[in-house]
């Protein structure tokens, strides 16, 4: 075994386990959604889906095929494979590597409006949630903008 082939062993050990543990607090928030009922939690359980799929997704794009195991179980596939032209292989990996920095990108505009969220809890302490982006509608707008905006580091890629 290759000192990398430690590493994936080590990383799929403790990926699955921190995946289950982030689904278990959504699973959690979710149970008792009267007692977090804020913007904070919205925004956050977008937040923690965007995160779960973007490691499941990244994890098959961007890491599998740093290690010697996956690369030596998908060789022989790849070899035997007829109706994989290059052309396909191209479109899927444009649009699967699009897709992984999608998410990524959208993770941390995602980051940026729950970091304004807790701005202004902190300095509008007594107006927080009655501040008019906070509210339900102003809150979808965001997200979609935020969508959009996590879109413009990857727009030649599309």
């Amino acid at each position: 075994m290759f000192p990398s082939d430690w590493a994936f062993i080590v990383y799929t050990i403790y990926v699955p386990v921190l995946v289950s543990l982030y689904i278990l607090e959504l699973i959690v928030i979710y149970r008792n959604r009267r007692q977090y009922i804020s913007s904070f939690y919205n925004i956050f359980n977008v937040m923690a889906i965007v995160d779960i799929l973007a490691c499941l997704f990244g994890n098959f794009i961007f890491r599998l095929p740093m290690y010697s195991i996956s690369n030596g179980f998908y060789k022989p596939m790849m070899d035997e494979s007829k109706w994989l032209s290059l052309v396909h292989t191209f479109v899927i990996l444009v649009v699967c590597l699009s897709f992984g920095y999608f998410l990524n990108a959208l993770s941390q505009v995602l980051g940026v409006l729950m970091a304004y969220n807790r701005f202004t809890a902190i300095f509008l302490p007594q107006s927080h949630e009655r501040v008019c982006i906070w509210h339900r509608y102003n809150l979808i707008v965001g997200i979609i903008l935020c969508i959009i905006l996590s879109m413009v580091p990857i727009w030649f890629l599309i």
